[in-house]
């Protein structure tokens, strides 16, 4: 009788813990793998070799329902660049690598620039986009356990 006592508390204790770790996986652990996915991500970008007359100015990353429609996760990442070049010749130097897009001459009629997920500190102050482009694009999260694609 002792010992089925003791198998039961211990089997009690397993199915506990085993259920404390499922939850803490589902509010922190995908959340966690997701942002890590995103870092990497954003270091891909900075890596991509820049066509002349083009600097690197910032990375940034968002995870989340970037569509609010259904309950989904997923991840936007983006470099912002300065540079000399059109839009075109970006578009064409980059093609099927990541999109691009110009960033709005009047920065304050117009924030945050394309969706609202999308935050770059460097424009922070900027007057105008003249010469600033977005290169980035939408990438599959690691996991769907995130409670932000609610």
């Amino acid at each position: 009788m002792k010992t089925r006592k003791k198998s039961l508390k211990v089997v009690g204790r397993g199915v506990g813990l085993t259920l404390l770790l499922g939850l803490c996986y589902l509010l922190f652990g995908g959340a966690l793998a997701n942002d890590f996915r995103a870092r990497q991500i954003e270091r891909e970008l900075a890596q991509l070799e820049l066509p002349a007359g083009t600097e690197l100015v910032e990375t940034t990353s968002f995870v989340g329902n970037t569509t609010g429609t259904g309950n989904h996760v997923e991840i936007w990442a983006g470099i912002l660049v300065y540079s000399t070049l059109s839009e075109e010749e970006l578009k064409s130097h980059f093609a099927g690598r990541a999109d691009v897009s110009a960033v709005p001459q009047d920065l304050a009629a117009y924030l945050p620039y394309d969706k609202a997920f999308i935050d770059f500190h460097a424009l922070e102050g900027v007057a105008k986009g003249d010469g600033y482009f977005v290169i980035g694009g939408y990438f599959e999260a690691f996991t769907q356990a995130d409670l932000r694609g609610f």
